[in-house]
């Protein structure tokens, strides 16, 4: 098969970067990055970071999607840079995402039909997303124009993360059972009152009937003190603290997610548990608003790293209290290799 590398160079590049990849990371596994010193492999004495080829690829060429489309003449690039990082490693990292849209197989199955059709012919890159389109059963024209015709950055993120305890009343105008009906301080000011003399009655009947000498046996009285130690029931459950959480995501950049593939959002909780809520991504801001009787912990857009050509990983995720380990973690890793690397320089000097 052949093309046009003048003006489409990457049906040639940017497939050839994908496929070896794959092929490098199903044959071999993860590498490790090559440093050395005078040809010494710093592999021997630390170990070293492993990376897939796709992480390269995206590390390398997220930075460019803003300068110049993958699909652009050879001449008619920025620089060389622009012209080698989009038509390499941007170009792959959009295939990577594409398979994770689509699945390996429809990905393997679309690949090898594009081959089989175009056998010693000359594609254009028209032709490869038309016979992806068929395999995989979907117009996948969204994608091919908005990430290889358009030099736009994709990137979603957590704006803000709330959670406070809802108030048993809350201030307003509320339908009633269809009548209008106000609620002011004054109402739940007098809510309060109400509780607290109900409460102050339940007391002072306690009370009146120890005075009064009713007959209660101990047995009866220690009953009634193992019941108040025990699990909260159904009834004072529903009493227990109510927690509004509040989540902002925003489309930080130009390009929006197609309504076929919506934004996936993974929100955590105190208590463990786990909810999964979708955004078509096309404003600039959604609030989703939860009420549970535990915080919210976490909150990740594309919790399963779907959209590797996302510019900007760092706001995919937020959490309601700062966590220091991890800094602190790669920090004491930092010092370390530090440490070696000036002991390991001293005895060569």
């Amino acid at each position: 098969m052949a093309n046009n590398e003048f003006e489409e160079a990457w049906l040639d590049e940017g497939i050839n970067t994908y496929s070896t990849g794959k092929v490098l990371a199903r044959a071999f596994g993860p590498g490790r990055l090559s440093l050395a010193i005078n040809q010494i492999p710093l592999a021997w004495f630390f170990k070293l970071p492993k990376y897939y080829d796709w992480e390269l690829d995206r590390a390398t060429s997220i930075h460019i999607a803003s300068i110049d489309p993958i699909v652009r003449a050879s001449w008619e690039f920025l620089n060389r840079l622009s012209y080698g990082l989009n038509v390499y490693q941007r170009a792959s990292a959009c295939l990577y995402t594409l398979e994770r849209l689509l699945g390996e197989g429809k990905m393997l199955r679309g690949l090898r039909e594009f081959q089989k059709r175009f056998r010693f012919r000359h594609p254009r890159s028209e032709d490869f997303f038309q016979v992806m389109s068929e395999v995989a059963g979907q117009d996948l024209d969204w994608f091919y124009r908005t990430f290889f015709l358009s030099a736009q950055t994709f990137d979603y993120g957590i704006a803000s993360l709330r959670s406070r305890v809802k108030p048993a009343k809350l201030m307003g105008l509320f339908d009633e059972a269809g009548v209008r009906k106000e609620i002011g301080r004054k109402d739940i000011r007098k809510s309060r009152e109400n509780l607290a003399s109900q409460k102050e009655i339940r007391e002072k009947g306690k009370e009146h009937a120890i005075d009064k000498g009713e007959e209660i046996k101990e047995e009866e009285r220690l009953e009634n003190i193992r019941a108040e130690k025990a699990p909260p029931s159904a009834e004072k459950t529903l009493k227990s603290k109510i927690y509004l959480n509040e989540i902002v995501v925003r489309r930080y950049g130009e390009v929006r997610v197609s309504p076929d593939f919506p934004l996936k959002i993974k929100i955590v909780f105190d208590d463990g548990s786990e909810e999964i809520r979708t955004w078509d991504g096309q404003e600039r801001w959604a609030r989703f608003l939860l009420e549970k009787e535990s915080r919210v912990k976490l909150a990740m857009v594309d919790p399963e790293n779907i959209w590797i050509i996302d510019s900007n990983w760092s706001n995919n995720s937020r959490t309601l209290e700062s966590q220091n380990q991890g800094v602190w973690r790669l920090a004491a890793s930092f010092f370390f290799i530090l440490q070696n690397f000036l002991l390991t320089l001293s005895g060569l000097i």
